[in-house]
């Protein structure tokens, strides 16, 4: 998926379950205290270490920093689940290849009894790009032919950088002097880089059982362009996000702006929102080294990570301290519910596409056209609207083009049959 390459076209400024395994533990801080570019540069330093292999979806070093995070989190003192699930993986290593990842979370119950059981959930990826000869990841072709050496996709701000945002938000308000009124879930998914299983899962299986997602904030890429603040994107899922927007910035002296309102496909809020959940994503909108070996922890400035996740701490706190949540917009464009990853060359091979391109269905969301029209994970989308897909189209056409013409048609490659099947756009 397009990774918050969106943003190059509203002309923002862009900067050119587990055996445990010992980590270091953070500098000690007291309690509540501000989030410090010490404590975050510990956290990244970990997950971004080579030994991690880049965290790739489903593979050890994945469930490695899986380990870590739920260690860390129990350290805030927090009930702590990790959530396993298997995946369809973008460009497997051999055909039909199935994956287990899993998500990590920690709950701090509210204080308030007649709101604790509306929850605010906070999240990031923790899966990266991974190595090279494991299902990629979402590597892109190498920037730098110096760095063919590189075989490790390090992803330090894409997106170890959110994760020990989210630590370090979870340690801060798991030791403040008072509990928010709401449950918080902190949340790091896996296989983000894949198709969004990870969110995708939990949005579907909420922990603890009978848990309400009342909103999200999702955190992406917090480490880079440090000239840069923030900004959010998804705002339309509610039409109260703006008013919460201001009361953070003016708490904050901020000026984050809401840039891209739409609901779009390309990172963990979208499940949620998709799904009736009021959904944000808070980041920064640069392209330097995203999804390239180069990404690695020594190239981040960890001062602006820690101003960032103290915002979004903020955020979250007031968030759950309100007297109402946000209600989500009935005429939130949900998109199609389809999760799809470009087929593989041996994947088109298979169907005998030849120079034609397809789409595999990684996952599809309950309840929205993609699941209506009957398309399953697995599935391979081969035409659109008659129209073979190249090799080169991007992952999504089939949204945009459904977003302008309403309805499409699609010819569905499911084992040896062709199907056809009609989506009907869903608001």
């Amino acid at each position: 998926m397009d990774r918050w390459r969106f943003f190059a076209a509203l002309g923002v400024a862009a900067a050119t379950p587990a055996a445990c395994t010992a980590f270091p533990s953070p500098s000690p801080t007291a309690e509540a205290a501000p989030i410090t570019a010490a404590a975050v540069r510990t956290h990244v330093m970990v997950l971004a270490d080579d030994d991690l292999e880049g965290r790739g979806g489903g593979y050890p070093g994945e469930e490695k920093a899986a380990a870590y995070i739920a260690e860390r989190f129990r350290a805030a003192g927090l009930e702590t689940f990790v959530q396993a699930f298997d995946f369809i993986p973008r460009a497997p290593e051999r055909l039909d290849q199935l994956l287990t990842s899993r998500n990590v979370l920690a709950v701090l119950p509210g204080a308030d009894p007649r709101l604790a059981g509306e929850v605010v959930l906070v999240g990031a990826h923790h899966d990266g790009q991974g190595r090279t000869g494991q299902a990629d990841g979402g590597r892109l072709p190498l920037e730098d032919l110096a760095a063919r050496a590189d075989t490790i996709w390090n992803s330090a701000d894409d997106n170890a950088s959110s994760v020990a945002a989210v630590l370090e938000i979870a340690r801060a308000l798991a030791g403040g002097a008072a509990r928010p009124r709401r449950t918080i879930v902190f949340a790091t998914f896996g296989t983000e880089e894949h198709a969004l299983n990870g969110s995708a899962h939990l949005a579907q299986h909420p922990w603890p059982r009978g848990a309400r997602w009342g909103a999200v904030v999702n955190l992406e890429k917090l480490g880079r362009a440090p000239d840069q603040f923030l900004i959010m994107a998804g705002c339309s899922t509610s039409a109260e996000w703006l008013g919460v927007l201001g009361q953070a910035n003016a708490a904050a002296g901020a000026a984050v702006e809401c840039l891209l309102p739409e609901l779009v496909a390309d990172t963990d809020h979208y499940p949620f929102g998709a799904l009736g959940v009021p959904a944000i994503v808070l980041g920064t909108a640069h392209e330097v080294d995203t999804h390239q070996p180069s990404d690695e922890s020594g190239r981040l400035d960890y001062a602006a990570l820690a101003r960032r996740a103290g915002y979004a701490r903020s955020f979250v706190e007031l968030l759950a301290n309100r007297d109402t949540l946000p209600a989500f917009a009935a005429g939130t464009a949900r998109g199609s519910g389809l999760l799809p990853v470009t087929a593989s060359p041996a994947e088109r091979e298979r169907l005998g596409l030849g120079e034609r391109g397809a789409f595999k269905a990684s996952d599809v969301l309950p309840g929205l056209p993609a699941a209506a029209a009957g398309l399953r994970p697995g599935d391979f989308v081969i035409s659109l609207d008659g129209q073979p897909f190249t090799v080169e189209t991007p992952e999504r056409r089939i949204e945009e083009t459904l977003a302008e013409r309403g309805a499409v048609t699609l010819a569905v490659r499911r084992g040896e049959k062709t199907l056809t099947m009609r989506l009907e756009g869903n608001r």
